[in-house]
């Protein structure tokens, strides 16, 4: 199912490349029990809540699956947004909690998470 695996890898980014970026961090980081993973799986988590609006219907299956992958990164790597964030380029924020915040909006459904993350990076941004 294209789509489902769409937003499985949607739902990946979401979490990961903003939760790396707002803490300044590394895949370790989001690999180890603490705030940064218990924000991205809470970014991911309203992501999940959304698809079910959508028809997509992503589970906690879903969430388990981009976790195990995460757990085979190296823990110094980091996704774009971050390597974007600390070379002072604007970063995809719009098209992750961007979206999130639209279709939470659209739906009436509460996305308290990207919104803190939204609001971090482009304050983050707007230094620049």
């Amino acid at each position: 199912d294209m789509n489902k695996r769409l937003w499985g890898k949607f739902m990946l980014n979401v979490g990961v490349n903003q939760t790396v970026a707002v803490y300044k961090s590394n895949y370790g980081e989001i690999q180890r029990d603490g705030e940064a993973r218990a924000t991205m799986i809470a970014a991911m988590r309203e992501v999940i809540t959304l698809s079910e609006y959508e028809g997509i219907n992503l589970t906690e299956a879903d969430l388990n699956y981009w976790l195990s992958v995460l757990a085979t990164l190296s823990p110094e790597g980091k996704p774009s947004m971050a390597q974007d964030l600390e070379a002072r380029r604007y970063s995809e924020v719009a098209l992750f909690a961007g979206a999130v915040l639209e279709m939470g909006e659209k739906y009436r459904v509460p996305t308290p998470v990207n919104k803190k993350l939204y609001d971090t990076i482009k304050a983050i941004e707007s230094t620049y």
